[in-house]
């Protein structure tokens, strides 16, 4: 008799869930401090004032976690995001996974700005991502994040 995959599977989380097993899952911090003025300036081009409560919320969180996941692949012995055209393409597909479709262009010129803001921090020239290329790129998206944030209207 053949077992189904699926009941080896629910077996296995079973088993793991008796033994009050875990396994780690790095996630990224949130509610972290505020960043510098200097850092919080990066965001001036986007409004977000106009949105509401639960998107700001949720691209808040979005622009955290993209700049922790840089940071990360920055301790790689070999990074993934070697150049801000990868970067941009990582930050395109990455938003096109997290955004629904119906979704995308609900705040006018809101892409546009925050295109702006990356471009503010690193440059419109395709450039190698060193240490300092990614310490500007990550500043922006806390600074984003911290934009985002229903208290980032200041």
């Amino acid at each position: 008799m053949k077992i189904p995959a699926r009941l080896i599977v629910a077996a296995v989380l079973v088993l793991f869930a008796w033994w009050d097993a875990s396994i780690a899952v790095l996630v990224p911090p949130t509610g972290g401090p505020a960043p510098s003025q200097e850092v919080r300036a990066l965001a001036a081009p986007v409004d977000a004032s106009k949105m509401l409560p639960h998107d700001r919320k949720y691209m808040s969180a979005f622009y955290e976690a993209l700049g922790y996941v840089l940071e990360r692949d920055g301790e790689r012995d070999k990074p993934l995001i070697g150049t801000t055209e990868q970067f941009a393409r990582f930050h395109a597909g990455s938003l096109q996974l997290s955004i629904d479709k119906k979704a995308v262009g609900k705040y006018a010129g809101l892409g546009e700005s925050v295109d702006e803001v990356f471009v503010g921090a690193a440059g419109a020239d395709v450039q190698a991502v060193t240490p300092e290329v990614r310490g500007k790129i990550a500043d922006a998206c806390r600074a984003l994040a911290w934009k985002f944030a229903v208290h980032g209207d200041e």
